[in-house]
């Protein structure tokens, strides 16, 4: 049901703003009436956010389509920064797609869902929206798999209340105690594999990055097309760089 125009649906306005900017950020911009359709809320609502967006120069306005400006730039370049510190992880991302010719990525957890941070293609790499900055659900992705075996089971128990576990592909585990038994995999081999959750037709080995402390720090993995992918060529690569990585910490 489209949102009443004078209370809003009962979303704060915060709400709405970040869901416009979400809107414009998931595809190459959109007018008014798209942003309402998209968001159930009504026209004037709409118009009044993506005015107050571009009055504040976050929002470009093009033949009648509003597209997100280069301000996001600046504020992801800010967002970024922090990992900058930290420039072995990369390398070691770029060694990895190197050596197996494939993708390798770097994922971080950040509001218990995986975040891209570095991601470097092999020659042989099969292309897939994991663009540095997207979020996707942990358990999607092995390298996602991968650090939520090493969290403790109350934290599990709270990623799945709060976000569950919705399908990204016909292959997404979306049951509880399909996880746990996946999960507990996971922690027996030291690695995680996606077969198709998250892409169809993408298959990936994952490992996680842990501090000398033993805490989770993010998620290495290499993927590609099913040929490409074999867990026991694989496995050992991408733990040795996750290992690397965790010594690089210890060593900094």
């Amino acid at each position: 049901m489209r949102e009443d125009a004078a209370t809003g649906g009962g979303l704060s306005t915060g709400d709405r703003l970040l869901s416009v900017i979400e809107v414009l950020g998931s595809q190459d911009g959109a007018g008014v009436t798209e942003v309402a359709d998209q968001l159930e809320i009504a026209k004037s609502t709409a118009h009044a956010h993506l005015r107050t967006l571009h009055d504040r120069g976050y929002i470009l306005k093009r033949d009648g389509t509003y597209h997100l400006g280069l301000r996001f730039l600046q504020l992801g370049q800010a967002a970024k920064q922090p990992w900058d510190e930290y420039p072995f992880i990369k390398e070691k991302v770029e060694e990895l797609a190197d050596e197996s010719e494939i993708r390798a990525q770097f994922l971080a957890p950040e509001h218990d869902e995986a975040v891209y941070v570095y991601r470097s293609t092999g020659r042989h790499s099969v292309p897939t929206d994991s663009r540095v900055g997207v979020r996707i659900p942990m358990h999607s992705v092995a390298a996602g798999k991968a650090m939520l075996a090493q969290f403790p089971g109350d934290r599990v128990d709270a990623l799945v209340d709060r976000h569950g576990l919705p399908a990204q592909t016909d292959e997404t585990i979306t049951d509880r105690a399909e996880l746990d038994a996946a999960l507990e995999r996971v922690r027996e081999r030291g690695y995680a594999i996606n077969e198709g959750e998250s892409w169809e037709g993408v298959r990936a080995v994952g490992a996680p990055v842990l501090t000398p402390d033993g805490d989770v720090f993010g998620g290495l993995s290499v993927s590609g097309s099913p040929h490409r992918v074999d867990p026991d060529d694989l496995a050992d690569l991408v733990m040795g760089a996750a290992n690397e990585i965790k010594l690089e910490f210890q060593y900094e």
